[in-house]
């Protein structure tokens, strides 16, 4: 009895001298659906190609703990302004979220805002909207109520094309679809004429549907930047820094030709990939490590300037 009261004593003191057990802090990453960059339902639920990227970050950040929380689209915004501590990929820049957020070093590029994407057999309608360089007068083309459309409910398409849909408003021949690559859908079952969506989106519903993609023809926006570059974002506190700062040192240490690049690339039409690879090979962002490095470590507040959206 001596001898085991003797071992509970010398045990206790070890645990005391051992001090207080740390508790790893939780990261909540948001996902949305939004196929195939997040895609909760379905077979292929959880191999999105931006969670993919996560599943990348969280596995070479270890000494957090680290949960997934799924949201609806329409609560994206709501569920960011509650949440004390929240990380999502991706994000585009922009000033408003540089001051509000913790972005990190470009970790994805893809074609800025959306195309234009119609069936080859029916664009004619489409031909009086096109400049010289075969790209689209969006604002005229939305104005046309014989041509019917669909856009994504809540979601952001860039600058100029955002723009150019508050300007219209509401209209019987502009429809809203829940999800990013609903409007590809409804373009290939013939629901609508032309579609406001991204390519990889357009590439997702072709698989979805057994459809060749090269039935569809793109036509780029007039005044929107071909490509952009994308990041992780989270929240302005010590532990969203802690993490953009890992995320940066991870993105630092891929090279040149980071793998989770070709994340999406089942998905990414032919003609897309190929443009990508071209400006890849121009203006690599992660070509230059010493550039890359500056630009983290002169990371400053933005002055506060009038947010553009």
């Amino acid at each position: 009895m001596t001898g085991q009261w003797l071992g509970l004593v010398v045990m206790i003191g070890v645990l005391l001298g051992a001090g207080p057990v740390r508790v790893a802090e939780t990261v909540t990453w948001l996902q949305w659906h939004m196929a195939p960059g997040h895609i909760l339902f379905g077979a292929q639920r959880g191999r999105g190609g931006f969670q993919r990227v996560q599943d990348y970050l969280v596995q070479r950040i270890p000494e957090f703990a680290h949960r997934t929380m799924e949201i609806s689209r329409a609560a994206r915004d709501q569920v960011i302004r509650n949440l004390d501590e929240f990380c999502l990929v991706p994000a585009f820049y922009t000033l408003a979220r540089a001051r509000s957020y913790v972005l990190s070093l470009p970790i994805f590029v893809l074609p800025y805002g959306a195309v234009i994407a119609a069936d080859r057999s029916e664009i004619a309608p489409l031909l009086p909207y096109l400049d010289s360089a075969g790209k689209v007068d969006l604002p005229n083309l939305l104005a046309d109520p014989s041509l019917r459309t669909s856009i994504t409910r809540g979601r952001l398409y860039g600058r100029e094309i955002d723009r150019a849909l508050r300007q219209i408003g509401r209209r019987p021949h502009l429809h809203t679809a829940p999800h990013g690559h609903t409007p590809a859908l409804q373009l290939f079952a013939g629901w609508i004429d032309y579609a406001i969506t991204y390519e990889v989106e357009i590439g997702f519903a072709a698989q979805q549907l057994g459809e060749p993609v090269e039935r569809l023809r793109f036509f780029p926006v007039a005044n929107v930047p071909d490509l952009a570059l994308l990041h992780v974002m989270c929240s302005k506190s010590p532990l969203g820094r802690r993490v953009i700062d890992r995320t940066d040192e991870i993105i630092l240490a891929a090279g040149p030709k980071p793998p989770w690049l070709g994340f999406l690339d089942e998905w990414t039409p032919e003609t897309t990939r190929r443009r990508l690879d071209a400006f890849l090979a121009q203006q690599n962002p992660w070509a230059d490590p010493t550039e890359l490095r500056a630009l983290m470590l002169a990371r400053r507040p933005v002055p506060v300037t009038p947010a553009t959206k």
